[in-house]
């Protein structure tokens, strides 16, 4: 059993809460972030990749999508996948 990731074992209710807290964050972030993309200070893409973030590492589904996205460009991947992975303790 690995202890680091959140979706291994079983979860008590208020980690669990606090797993839909971060993604519901992260859901935020990047609907704040998307409509700021445009403006010529790069706050709206930092908002919304930090978001992205926070809704990888929180959800099993968001990652299983990031995972084969990732496999399917090769070159997306090589540049992004560093990003998420675990530090191995």
């Amino acid at each position: 059993m690995n202890f680091d990731d959140p979706f291994e074992g079983d979860e008590t209710p208020a980690q669990k809460r606090k797993r839909y807290t971060k993604v519901a964050g992260g859901v935020a972030m990047i609907v704040v972030g998307l409509p700021l993309i445009p403006f010529p200070l790069p706050v709206g893409g930092v908002v919304t990749f930090g978001g992205i973030y926070m809704v990888v590492n929180n959800s099993k589904r968001a990652r299983s999508l990031m995972g084969s996205t990732l496999a399917r460009y090769p070159k997306l991947g090589k540049r992004v996948r560093h990003l998420f992975k675990r530090k191995r303790s």
